[in-house]
């Protein structure tokens, strides 16, 4: 119509951040390169667009600049046989998996106990992915090495056959260099009895956040299945809601969550919920921790609903 005032757009200058719908990226507002991984359809002689994509993870990393994000189709599969095959070195890329369930991205590590996917920049997050053991012992799924602000999201991790991982997240020695992890719905399952726990603390970190996970493991003993913390090392900042939990081991007498030594831990656990099968009293972490507690929630006895530990406040 002639002499209309509508305007075309509310933004004419754009978003300052990327648009999600149902919690998947615009890409075509997003000022930085966005690339495609398909092992169906892909070549890691394509340029790596959707209509030509990569066809391994490894072969994207080459093109990855920082702010990037590397979208991986549903139903990709992708051996990790080597400590060096992955390495993320390039500060806030995003690996975001499409498709729901199993029918998500599959990463399967092999061949060696060291294979892995390493972090060494900050920023770097992995969603929607399922990561599997596809060897007895695998070490970590992820290395950390300066990578503050690390987070998975949504993922899954598992085993083929009767293959394990020790841990998912391996924090590395030095204190603070893995600031501000993040770990938020993702979930683990493995009954064995060689896993050890998610997160191998060998240093102090401050800002952890571990929320709405699942766990359940069989694991061994006197190690805490959500952090395993070296002699003296703690959590500063820490943050855990919502998290469910459940091991069988039956001779542990150690934090059935954190396990620790130390009493300088701050932070808080809110609403979490733990059963765990132990020799004595069931309990989250060392009782004088330095931690919070709020509402949680937990059993030392398999198939018993659980109590408030610690115990309310009179």
């Amino acid at each position: 119509m002639a002499g209309n005032s509508f305007p075309i757009t509310n933004h004419p200058n754009g978003f300052s951040s990327v648009v999600t719908i149902l919690g998947q990226p615009i890409l075509s507002v997003q000022s930085n390169n966005v690339w495609w991984v398909d092992g169906s359809t892909g070549a890691d002689g394509n340029p790596g667009t959707f209509q030509r994509p990569f066809d391994t993870l490894e072969r994207a990393t080459d093109f990855m600049a920082a702010g990037d994000t590397i979208m991986v189709a549903a139903g990709h599969t992708e051996a990790i046989s080597t400590a060096t095959y992955l390495t993320f070195d390039v500060a806030n890329v995003r690996v975001i998996g499409m498709g729901v369930g199993q029918g998500r991205p599959t990463f399967t590590f092999d061949s060696v106990a060291g294979a892995t996917i390493n972090v060494s920049a900050n920023g770097v997050t992995f969603a929607n992915c399922r990561f599997m053991a596809g060897l007895a012992d695998i070490t970590a799924a992820f290395t950390l090495t300066t990578a503050k602000s690390f987070t998975l999201d949504t993922c899954s991790f598992g085993k083929t056959s009767t293959f394990v991982f020790d841990y998912i997240v391996d924090m590395g020695t030095t204190d603070n260099a893995c600031d501000g992890l993040t770990i938020v719905g993702c979930d683990w399952y493995d009954t064995s009895t060689s896993n050890v726990g998610f997160v191998k603390l060998d240093a102090t970190t401050n800002g952890v956040r571990f929320l709405n996970n699942f766990i359940d493991l069989g694991l061994v003993n006197d190690v805490g299945m959500g952090f395993a913390c070296a002699t003296g090392k703690y959590l500063t900042d820490f943050l855990a809601i919502g998290n469910i939990m459940r091991r069988l081991i039956t001779s542990d007498t150690g934090g059935g969550f954190i396990n620790s030594d130390t009493t300088t831990h701050t932070g808080v656990l809110a609403n979490n919920y733990m059963q765990v099968n132990m020799a004595g009293t069931p309990i989250w972490i060392v009782a004088s921790s330095g931690m919070s507690f709020f509402e949680n929630y937990i059993s030392g006895v398999n198939g018993a609903s659980g109590f408030i530990l610690p115990a309310r406040d009179s």
